[in-house]
């Protein structure tokens, strides 16, 4: 595979910032408050010691369920797609955990 030249970026980024603004829900340019939250959702949030007994027990709970899951579902697409759903749960609820209740609106 070829590396794009700068040519070809710059063209991607023109269509990119157009559709954005097809796209965009509101006018409004962002605020120091949505850069500083975007910033936020984005960064490692190492655990203090009073989260890390919250993402062990939603880990152990959440091992318990795919048990059961695997126990009680036969095996195909749907059991695939509980697990994999399971384990998105998992990562949702650590996200708030780690960032404290905080999300996008």
């Amino acid at each position: 595979m070829s590396e794009l030249t700068d040519g070809q970026i710059n063209e991607v980024r023109e269509v990119v910032e157009e559709r954005l603004g097809e796209l965009a829900w509101d006018d409004k340019p962002p605020t120091p408050a949505y850069d500083d939250l975007l910033n936020d959702l984005f960064t490692y949030h190492k655990p203090d010691e009073k989260q890390i007994p919250a993402y062990e027990a939603i880990r152990q709970q959440a091992r318990v369920l795919a048990d059961v899951i695997h126990h009680c579902c036969p095996p195909g697409a749907d059991r695939t797609a509980a697990m994999r759903q399971l384990q998105d749960t998992v990562m949702t609820a650590n996200r708030a955990v780690a960032l404290r209740g905080r999300s996008y609106r």
